[in-house]
C-alpha cells in the first residue's frame, strides 16, 4: 500500500475482512499474502508504513507490560486508520502479539527503571507459560542483570534471595540481598524456581558474619539462628577454628545469656559470675545448643 492510497487501502482491508470473516487464518494468508509479504505495507500508530512482521498487536494479557517497556517505540497498527474488526483481520494475517525475541533480549540486557523491571517480569512469566522451559534458551533470563534488588540495583537472579523469614534470620535484612518487593508475585512460582535464585543452601559464611557484625554495630542481638547455622557448618566440616578466627578474629560477636556481647575468647559455656564477674560472658544456651561451634571456638563448659 502506498501512503497516497491510504484511505482506499483502509477501505479495502475493511471489505476483505468482512468478506473473509468465515475463513480460517491459514486460508486468509494463502489468499491475501504475496510470497514476499514485505511488499505489503500497513500503517502504524505514527503514520509510518511497515511490513506485517514489523507490527505488533499485543495480546491483552501483556498489553500493559509492552507499553511500559517500549512506550511509543511499540510498533502497533494505527487505531485511527483501522477498525477493531480490521485489527483482528491483521492478526489472522500474521501480525505477532509479542515483540521479537531479539528485541525482548535487548530490553532484558538494558532495563530502565522499576516500572520496566516489573513489566519485564510480567512479560517473562507470560512467555514462560506460552513457550515452556525453552524460553531459557531463547532469552537471557538467567544471565542478564535485569531484576532489581531491594536497593534498586539491577542484578542477575542467581545473586538474589527471595525474602523469607528463615533466610532473613540468618543473613539479615540487607535490601541488596533480596529480590525487590512485588517481583516474586509477578514472576510466579514456576519461573522463579527456574531462574535459580539463591536459597538457604547458598548462604555463605560472609553473609552470616556480615549480619552479626551489623547487629553488633547497632547493639542489637541477632537471632540465635545465626549461631545454629554456624554450628551446622562446623558439624559438616565446612568450617573450623581457623575459618572462625578469620571471620571474627578478636571482635565481639557472641551475644551471651545476659544480652552482652563478647569476643569468643572471653566466653564460657557455664555461668561463673562469682569467679569472673563481668570480665567474661556466660553462654550456657550456646554450649547446650551449639556444641560443635563451642568446641571449635574453645568455649569451655566448666571452670578449672
Amino acid at each position: 500500500c502506498e501512503k497516497s492510497d491510504e484511505d482506499k487501502a483502509s477501505g479495502l482491508l475493511q471489505w476483505l475482512a468482512q468478506r473473509l470473516s468465515d475463513r480460517s487464518p491459514a486460508q486468509i494468508k494463502d489468499l491475501i499474502l504475496p510470497k514476499d509479504d514485505r511488499k505489503l505495507l500497513f500503517e502504524d500508530a505514527h503514520g509510518n508504513f511497515r511490513p506485517l512482521a514489523e507490527l505488533i498487536i499485543p495480546a491483552p494479557r501483556i498489553a500493559e507490560f509492552l507499553q511500559a517497556i517500549w512506550g511509543a517505540e511499540l510498533p502497533t497498527p494505527s487505531t485511527s486508520r483501522y477498525s477493531q474488526f480490521v485489527l483482528s483481520f491483521l492478526c489472522d494475517l500474521g501480525v505477532p502479539n509479542t515483540p521479537s525475541l531479539p528485541s525482548i533480549s535487548s530490553k532484558l540486557q538494558n532495563p530502565q527503571g522499576k516500572g520496566v523491571c516489573a513489566a519485564l517480569a510480567g512479560l517473562a512469566c507470560y512467555l514462560r507459560n506460552q513457550n515452556g522451559e525453552t524460553i531459557h534458551t531463547q532469552l537471557p533470563l538467567r544471565t542478564a542483570a535485569w531484576l532489581q534488588d531491594g536497593a534498586g540495583n539491577f542484578v542477575v537472579a542467581s545473586a538474589l534471595f527471595i525474602r523469607t523469614a528463615d533466610i532473613e534470620c540468618i543473613v539479615g535484612s540487607f535490601s541488596e540481598l533480596y529480590l525487590a518487593d512485588g517481583l516474586y508475585e509477578i514472576l510466579g512460582d514456576t519461573l522463579s524456581r527456574e531462574l535459580k535464585f539463591r536459597d538457604i543452601n547458598s548462604i555463605t559464611f560472609e553473609d552470616v558474619s556480615r549480619h552479626i557484625r551489623r547487629r553488633t554495630e547497632l547493639l542489637t542481638q541477632p537471632p540465635f539462628a545465626v549461631y545454629t547455622w554456624l554450628d551446622q557448618q562446623v558439624q559438616k566440616k565446612r568450617l573450623d577454628t581457623t575459618g572462625l578466627n578469620r571471620l571474627f578474629g578478636s571482635n565481639a560477636w557472641i551475644w551471651t545469656d545476659d544480652g552482652e556481647v563478647f569476643p569468643h575468647s572471653r566466653v564460657l559455656g557455664v555461668r561463673a559470675f562469682h569467679l569472673f564477674k563481668s570480665r567474661r560472658g556466660y553462654w550456657e544456651r550456646g554450649f547446650k545448643e551449639c556444641p560443635a561451634l563451642c568446641h571449635a571456638l574453645g568455649i569451655a563448659g566448666a571452670t578449672t
